[in-house]
């Protein structure tokens, strides 16, 4: 059975005033408890913090009371506690089932006594629904000690163990205890509610004001702009194609080689055609002795003059086969039509190499002539429009952006190595006096379209995410 322990002031007077009356030693181990006391008040009134307060009365309180363990909880009503220390445990888990048996005893504490003061009870008091826990507990006797504020509000409880009964004496000096912590703990719960009510007045008025700042910067019109790679290429190009079916024999000329109008570029092999043209010009002779011999024969005999209409007509066939292999015989050299500098990759590639005809070899550019090709990414089709203002960002010269402005596209994708599909636009640069950029120079064009709200133009590819993958 509980009993319990009433603070008597009274008492505890007429036992101080019986120990003055004796002589002072300072190994009394009153005046030890005394001044042990007082120095634990002190440090409680140093802490700032209420959870390293509630994780002080676990640990210091046992520096003048022997406790074994000591559990405190924070109490929220009349039987709402939660455990907020545990002496010697840095981490507690509230749902370890001696900490549940604890919380139905220190409610066993709080049905005992209803006031402010403290009582002790054996832990096999508490509820069979703890039985097993109880048992295993070898501190099986409990000092109950709840705590209030100033204003008498109840702050928690402390719920001291140890194998040993308490004694009056431990009691009372708990209970003292416990008015100090209440009186340090309902400060430090105030504190930050009186703080905390003008920073939420003041947080809802921020709240309200940030939100305001973001619809009007969402509603913002910036410029859609997209990114694509580009690479500068010259605007109107000559290409040299295959003009038969033939073996490069060889290049004349080297990559990036200036070239003038009628330079030779390369020879295709020319073995087979100059025979064929050899076996047409003997076949051409002897359909031309075969007039002559019908000619002659047409004098006595009428059926030799019907073969010369015949030798004729084989005559004109056969001196076309020889034409059409001096004009092939005369396509194996190729010229260049005009001036230029000559494009291609790596000649070691082209030598020997069969080709056909209308096959791209290289190709004669202007450099005075250069244009800038982008190959932008179907999703940013928002930007395919002529007369749209660029920016170019050479990789030689990334901090120097060229201005341009788009003149054409094509107006179906294709397929880049990647692979991925795009579209090709063409700019034209705006140089204003500035040299030329070389061709071939590679980099990357912003493309600016149309103005947008600014929350669209942030959210434009979650949204694409979410409408091609959940179709909303």
């Amino acid at each position: 059975m509980a009993r319990v322990v009433e603070t008597n002031l009274d008492k505890i007077s007429a036992q101080k005033g019986a120990r003055a009356a004796a002589p002072a030693v300072a190994a009394n181990p009153e005046v030890l408890a005394l001044q042990g006391l007082l120095r634990l008040e002190g440090e409680a009134r140093e802490i700032k913090d209420l959870a390293q307060f509630a994780y002080f009365m676990a640990n210091e309180t046992r520096r003048i009371v022997s406790a074994r363990q000591i559990y405190v909880f924070r109490q929220d009503g009349a039987r709402n506690l939660d455990l907020a220390a545990i002496s010697s445990v840095t981490s507690p888990d509230r749902d370890a089932p001696l900490v549940r048996a604890m919380v139905l005893a220190a409610r066993h504490g709080v049905t005992l006594v209803g006031s402010g003061r403290s009582c002790a009870f054996a832990f096999p008091d508490v509820k069979a629904a703890a039985a097993d826990v109880v048992a295993a507990y070898p501190f099986a006797h409990l000092l109950f000690a709840p705590f209030a504020d100033r204003a008498g509000q109840k702050q928690g409880v402390m719920l001291l163990a140890r194998e040993q009964p308490w004694e009056l004496e431990e009691a009372l000096i708990v209970e003292r205890l416990a008015g100090c912590y209440g009186h340090a703990w309902g400060a430090l719960r105030a504190r930050p509610a009186r703080m905390g009510s003008g920073w939420r007045q003041r947080r809802g008025a921020l709240a309200g004001l940030a939100l305001v700042l973001l619809v009007i910067a969402g509603a913002w019109p910036v410029h859609m702009s997209a990114l694509a790679p580009a690479e500068i290429v010259t605007a109107h190009p000559s290409f040299i194609t295959s003009p038969l079916n033939g073996v490069i024999r060889t290049l004349d000329v080297t990559p990036g080689q200036v070239v003038k109008q009628g330079t030779r570029l390369l020879h295709f092999d020319d073995t087979e055609i100059r025979n064929q043209l050899d076996v047409a010009a003997r076949d051409v002779a002897v359909a031309e002795a075969k007039i002559d011999q019908y000619s002659q024969a047409a004098f006595a005999s009428d059926q030799a003059g019907e073969q010369v209409a015949v030798a004729k007509a084989d005559y004109a066939v056969k001196l076309a086969q020889q034409r059409y292999n001096a004009d092939e015989l005369r396509k194996t050299i190729v010229l260049a039509p005009r001036a230029g500098v000559a494009l291609f990759d790596d000649p070691r590639n082209w030598k020997g190499r069969p080709v056909k005809i209308g096959e791209r070899i290289m190709e004669i550019a202007d450099p005075a002539r250069i244009e800038t090709r982008i190959e932008l990414d179907v999703a940013d089709s928002f930007a395919l429009k002529d007369g749209a203002p660029i920016r170019l960002f050479l990789d030689s010269d990334p901090l120097h952006p060229l201005q341009g402005t788009v003149q054409r596209f094509s107006p179906e994708a294709h397929v880049i190595p990647g692979p991925e599909l795009t579209y090709r636009l063409y700019a034209r640069l705006n140089l204003h006096g500035a040299p030329l950029p070389q061709l071939g120079l590679r980099g990357t064009a912003e493309i600016y379209a149309a103005k947008a709200p600014l929350a669209y133009y942030l959210l434009r590819r979650p949204l694409t995410f979410l409408r091609q993958h959940f179709g909303l």
